[in-house]
């Protein structure tokens, strides 16, 4: 397992936190073949590519994180599922995106500097829907309290998932925006 995360260039560790050691990854081999691995905290849980549950065969989506092991990981598991991904950093890089090329999907976290989530979505909705306003979105993050939530949607998220999330609960997700 360890060694299939470090081919798909998934770092897994301890994390020194003033003073104190957090996990960053956790993994168990038995048949499930489950991953967990964090970003700074945020864990976003991978099932073996048996598990998907929807194909997303030529759909354009792209992910906003500003954690890179987040990015990667929730890249990976989209394109192991046939999408086209991009990914961006920012509020500001996924809007410069979002304004050149159309995609069926923006998948984001919430907790990010500078710019949220909340801000990112608020952003894309005002613009035009010929350039990519209506673009249905799915907040992933670590923010799961149903004030979050609601949040999420006030925003206009059309889909909430909370971290950590099983693979193929996000492949079906982000399958039933895309339709």
């Amino acid at each position: 397992v360890r060694s299939a995360l470090a081919s798909a260039g998934i770092t897994w560790g301890r994390h020194k936190d003033g003073g104190k050691a957090r996990q960053e990854g956790q993994a168990r081999n038995d048949d499930s073949d489950a991953i967990e691995t964090a970003a700074v905290g945020k864990a976003v849980k991978a099932v073996g590519a048996g598990a998907q549950a929807a194909d997303l065969a030529g759909v354009r989506i792209v992910v906003v994180d500003d954690e890179q092991d987040a990015r990667d990981l929730i890249g990976k598991v989209l394109r192991d599922a046939g999408a086209v991904v991009e990914v961006a950093a920012s509020t500001e890089d996924a809007i410069g995106m979002l304004q050149v090329a159309r995609y069926d999907v923006l998948v984001s976290d919430i907790g990010m500097p500078g710019e949220d989530g909340y801000s990112l979505l608020r952003r894309l909705r005002a613009m035009e829907s010929a350039q990519g306003g209506r673009t249905p979105a799915l907040a992933l993050t670590a923010y799961a309290s149903p004030q979050d939530r609601q949040r999420a949607f006030d925003a206009g998220f059309d889909l909430h998932l909370a971290k950590p999330v099983e693979t193929g609960e996000l492949v079906a997700a982000v399958a039933r925006l895309a339709r």
